[in-house]
């Protein structure tokens, strides 16, 4: 994983792929099989991105993969942010031209801060980190 990461190595995980293929069990310490990796890539500080390895067979697609990611994370799963994070580094480490790259990640970023401007999801963000407890849920 070191190695990995000083070499600047983005590691691709296919969630619900993995979960169909291996023994994997989600990180809650009860559960008996395998620890799926993603938690600890993180920790160490690795780039990781999701992916989609089979969307035909596996029926998936970005968003079930990172549902997946984040079950695999147990707990509360991934924050917000590490999702956010997530799935920039998937442009970031992408296959494509350097301005195509460039592009992308404009575009994905348009679209975040226009998404985090309005205020109507800002109210919602709100109320999801402070509302945790379940008492005042609100409908999102």
């Amino acid at each position: 994983m070191n190695r990995l990461r000083e070499d600047g190595v983005c590691v691709e995980l296919c969630p619900v792929s993995n979960f169909q293929t291996n023994q994997f069990v989600p990180a809650d310490g009860k559960s008996l099989g395998r620890e799926y990796p993603l938690r600890a890539f993180l920790k160490n500080g690795n780039a990781v991105c999701l992916n989609t390895d089979n969307p035909i067979i596996s029926y998936t697609n970005m968003v079930k993969e990172c549902f997946q990611a984040s079950y695999a994370c147990g707990g509360k799963g991934l924050s917000l942010w590490e999702l956010l994070r997530i799935l920039r580094l998937g442009f970031v480490h992408s296959f494509l031209s350097l301005p195509e790259r460039r592009s992308m990640l404009e575009l994905a970023d348009q679209i975040l801060f226009d998404l985090f401007s309005d205020p109507g999801v800002v109210e919602d963000l709100r109320c999801m980190a402070t509302c945790s407890d379940g008492k005042k849920e609100k409908n999102i």
